[in-house]
């Protein structure tokens, strides 16, 4: 008879509120208390970078790119997965094909940073607009 293990749960924490955002030394620092604490993973979301929300056709400043960067590196070295929150802002209110070329290149202009996670995000959209969820599916 097979016996079936208890699954470990895959558990990280998002950088994806309102408020007082991380600084990158704090997120850096916050790597070792993840790892010791038996977490796999960090993803940046803050909803105060308007490069993954309001302005997220825009690229980083290159300061910027250098402190994710090395971010990446660092949670990487200790074993723990980085990732990314791209909110891409009221998208879907004109899903055209520059919109959809804007999405590539952002996409993979956040994929050269070497993240382990990319997650495209719909949150704090409005939900009275038609056919959402499938223009939502149709962006993903």
């Amino acid at each position: 008879m097979y016996r079936m293990e208890k699954a470990t749960p895959y558990l990280g924490i998002i950088e994806g509120f309102f408020g007082r955002t991380w600084s990158f030394s704090e997120r850096y620092d916050y790597a070792e208390f993840l790892k010791d604490n038996d977490y796999q993973f960090y993803i940046y979301a803050p909803k105060a970078d308007s490069n993954l929300r309001k302005a997220w056709r825009e690229d980083w400043p290159a300061e910027t790119v250098g402190k994710l960067q090395r971010l990446v590196v660092h949670y990487q070295s200790l074993g723990l997965d980085f990732g990314l929150g791209l909110s891409p802002f009221e998208i879907y209110k004109n899903y055209n094909s520059d919109a959809q070329q804007n999405l590539r290149d952002k996409i993979k202009r956040l994929n050269q940073l070497g993240v382990n996670i990319l997650c495209l995000l719909f949150d704090d959209m409005r939900g009275d607009q038609p056919d959402l969820a499938k223009t939502q599916v149709r962006i993903t």
